[in-house]
């Protein structure tokens, strides 16, 4: 169960992009990347506002998102700039194989979160 009862809201890409078009946020990430040398995981990478230019500055990039379309979006984005990013569906409250470097961007996991404690 998710805290937010209206995930449909967050479920349009292009309203996604529409809402933030802005690169708030990617210098400070991509300097997070520079420091630990990779890989990076964002967790809730929505269209891959983010992910993408971190993975024009060759880090390998894994973006994670509940919503397929969002995914789809960020594949297609990634195709067309011809980067080997990497999009796995999945819930952020799965503990991933091995442990990498995450950051979680401008709150946007908030609405995701369990409403269980």
């Amino acid at each position: 169960m998710v805290y937010h009862d209206n995930i449909e809201e967050f479920a349009d890409p292009a309203g996604y992009d529409r809402e933030d078009e802005s690169d708030t946020g990617v210098a400070f990430y991509a300097s997070l990347a520079r420091e630990t040398g990779g890989p990076v995981l964002e967790i809730a990478c929505g269209t891959g506002r983010v992910a993408m230019p971190v993975a024009q500055q060759g880090f390998a990039v894994t973006g994670l998102d509940i919503l397929p379309g969002m995914l789809e979006v960020a594949r297609g984005k990634a195709e067309a700039a011809g980067l080997p990013a990497r999009w796995v569906e999945g819930d952020a409250r799965v503990r991933p194989r091995r442990a990498v470097p995450a950051h979680l961007p401008d709150g946007q996991l908030l609405p995701g979160l369990p409403d269980e404690r």
